[in-house]
């Protein structure tokens, strides 16, 4: 079992959805793409890159690196902490299924 550190938006504006759904989002703009779709982390990058090409390298490696985990490395039972930026506290989850689009 493992713990994700999770973010519900840059200034919490998922963190309703996150609740009224009972689910953790990629709510990346202009990520429109299947994760599940590329075979490795490097295509992952790569294909990210292509998005934001006015982004440095090292930008996208760090993006990529938050994202890919819900797709690679998530599993069935870790738990999924996200604070909350609107108010004070935070959600605690469980993941109970894999990554889906």
């Amino acid at each position: 079992m493992a713990v994700w550190l999770i973010r519900a938006g840059k200034d919490g504006e998922h963190e309703s959805k996150f609740q009224t759904d009972g689910k953790a989002y990629v709510a990346w703009s202009q990520l429109a793409i299947d994760l599940a779709s590329l075979p490795d982390r490097q295509s992952f990058t790569a294909r990210f890159q292509e998005l934001y090409p006015e982004r440095g390298v090292r930008t996208v490696r760090n993006w990529s690196s938050q994202i890919w985990p819900f797709v690679s490395e998530m599993s069935i039972g870790d738990i999924l902490i996200t604070p909350l930026k609107r108010q004070a506290g935070i959600m605690v989850g469980t993941v109970t299924g894999n990554y889906h689009f």
